[in-house]
């Protein structure tokens, strides 16, 4: 991975884009970053040691961008949110930008010629904004404001990826990311931040999946444009070391449904290693062969009993991972099916116990029917625990207070989220089709009395007139569905288990 500094951020059209995310997402109740600095005569607190990364240009940066959420500095650099998780009265982003970082810190080489991912933390506190950049004493300051309901103490201690470089490995059971049985190759030697960095490529130059070389979170998630790649950081389990995986493929990572502050198991898939491609993008990474470009914790550095000394060049050695992926909780969901990761969560969330026993199925190619639904929706409404009050039998004429489902579905009613589907029937035994899940999802999130916004035809098979088009786009628009592909939604398609199990952690935010 090659980047330079004319390139690395050129980021003008991205970071705007960036930043009008940030703006847009990031509030307290109804007060936004704007405004609590217009009501504030104090403006930014900034709680950043005197032996900082940062030059004052930098922090003149973080003042003009919370106001105006764009701002060109000296040297045409620009001052970029990478990745952003936020709460209620808190955010933490990843910001970067190779003009604005002067030095590191006294243990390390003062000069930088490729930039730095720094964390920047901030908290509304006392009527203002106040923020920290990088320095861990002021950091702590204003994590500890940050309430553990929100944010639990390890995954603050997760969000720091950027530790000094260590000769001491602290996790001795790294596997090369990728799958047993294929032969891999270094590309090249050290390079990139802080010359840790080594390209790996298979033998065979044919394209591959990426895994995780060990378990741990997910500390950065950063899209790439115009390539569509994406950066991943991996900070390990019980550590501060952590992997960076550059070069997947933007729909792979996508499909895998990854997010900042997620938790990966070793051996699970990341996403596909992404091609050749030509020109720059946003994330200054000029022209490049196929390859996956791995930063490393360590030097010397060891996975799979191969070690990558401070001296190490290409050997021409073939490589083997020893990954046999991670356990799986359904015997017919291997880790390596599109919606793995989405139905081993609704698992672990207590939603559903899967079709069936010894051994464990979860029938993820089954079309979900409409009194299926009622049980999926409410425990995801309500949590895992929640029991429906006894059905009557009177609300609908196919739903007898005898049927399986009735207490289920009687509650549903009694929320409003559904009226049936014709006069005082319900149609237990019917599929439910993607269309009317759209309408289902955004009531059970928001309310009955919930109206979406007026459609404009995002999707080529949904017109604005169509009957659910303005619940279908509002799901796009929350990030809980792109669509069934190449634009598309496929509105009367029945909704399958595995799609049930993406639709509900995304709607209903489960971990």
């Amino acid at each position: 991975m090659k980047r330079n500094n004319s390139t690395v951020f050129r980021k003008i059209a991205y970071g705007i884009m960036l930043f009008s995310l940030f703006i847009s997402i990031l509030g307290v109740g109804n007060l936004s970053i704007a405004q609590a600095q217009e009501g504030s005569s104090d403006g930014v607190d900034y709680l950043i040691p005197e032996a900082d990364l940062l030059s004052l240009e930098a922090k003149d940066a973080i003042a003009l961008s919370l106001t105006n959420w764009q701002y060109e500095a000296p040297q045409n650099g620009r001052f970029s949110v990478l990745s952003l998780r936020q709460g209620t009265n808190w955010a933490l982003a990843t910001i970067a930008s190779a003009d604005l970082i002067t030095h590191k810190p006294v243990d390390q080489e003062a000069s930088v010629s490729n930039g730095r991912l720094v964390p920047l933390v901030l908290v509304f506190d006392n009527g203002k904004w106040k923020a920290a950049v990088k320095g861990d004493r002021d950091i702590q300051t204003l994590l500890n404001l940050i309430p553990e309901s929100e944010l639990s103490a390890e995954a603050k201690s997760a969000l720091f990826f950027d530790p000094p470089i260590s000769s001491n490995q602290a996790y001795n059971n790294y596997k090369f990311p990728w799958a047993s049985g294929k032969a891999w190759i270094v590309r090249g030697t050290w390079h990139g931040s802080d010359n840790r960095a080594l390209d790996f490529r298979p033998a065979d130059n044919t394209n591959a999946d990426v895994l995780a070389a060990a378990p741990g979170y997910i500390t950065a998630l950063a899209q790439c444009s115009p390539s569509d790649h994406y950066i991943l950081n991996i900070t390990t389990e019980n550590t501060s070391e952590y992997l960076g995986y550059t070069h997947l493929t933007g729909e792979s990572v996508r499909a895998e449904g990854l997010q900042l502050g997620d938790y990966v198991a070793q051996g699970q898939k990341l996403g596909v290693m992404a091609g050749a491609f030509s020109g720059a993008d946003s994330c200054g990474i000029a022209s490049s062969g196929m390859h996956l470009h791995v930063l490393m914790a360590t030097k010397p550095f060891t996975m799979d009993g191969k070690t990558f000394s401070d001296s190490y060049w290409y050997d021409g050695v073939d490589l083997y991972s020893t990954q046999n992926g991670p356990s799986t909780i359904f015997a017919d969901v291997p880790a390596t099916y599109w919606a793995w990761n989405y139905i081993e969560r609704l698992y672990n969330a207590g939603i559903t116990g899967g079709c069936g026993s010894s051994p464990l199925t979860y029938c993820p190619e089954n079309t979900v029917t409409r009194a299926q639904m009622a049980v999926f929706l409410l425990r995801g409404e309500h949590g895992s625990t929640y029991t429906p009050p006894n059905a009557s039998g009177t609300v609908f004429s196919d739903v007898p207070a005898t049927y399986w489902a009735a207490n289920w579905i009687e509650q549903l009613a009694s929320e409003g989220i559904t009226s049936g589907c014709g006069t005082g029937v319900y149609c237990p035994e019917s599929p439910v089709t993607r269309a009317q899940m759209s309408v289902f999802l955004l009531r059970a999130k928001h309310g009955s009395t919930y109206i979406p916004p007026a459609a404009s035809g995002v999707f080529t098979d949904v017109p604005a007139d169509y009957w659910a088009a303005a619940w279908i786009e509002q799901l796009a628009a929350e990030g809980i569905t792109s669509g069934c592909g190449s634009g598309a939604y496929c509105p009367d398609q029945s909704v399958t288990r595995a799609q049930m199990a993406v639709f509900l952690v995304k709607t209903f935010n489960l971990p």
